[in-house]
């Protein structure tokens, strides 16, 4: 039999080639091709299971260190609301 402990749902494993993450029964572990991340929680099964969408590391990092932030983000997008606003608003009065 395998090495680890009998789950009723199944097992989360990460594929030790490629690194992908997804759910497999027990009986089709394999220790030389996976390696286990969890046992799957009550509720959860193995064709319903979806991973979780994780970001690398280093954009993460990027991403807090970013001086600009959020508010920079949101003045830039204002100004070019207000642009096309004052620009609107003159070609109107020409007519």
């Amino acid at each position: 039999m395998t090495a680890i402990k009998p789950s009723d749902h199944g097992i989360v494993v990460d594929h030790v080639e490629s690194g992908m993450r997804f759910a497999i029964s027990d009986r089709n572990y394999n220790v030389k091709v996976h390696r286990k991340v969890r046992d799957l929680r009550p509720g959860e099964s193995v064709l319903s299971y979806q991973p979780r969408a994780h970001q690398s590391l280093s954009s993460a990092v990027e991403d807090s260190q970013d001086p600009s932030g959020p508010e920079e983000g949101a003045k830039s997008s204002s100004q070019t609301t207000g642009t096309a606003r004052t620009t609107q608003a003159g070609d109107s009065g020409h007519n």
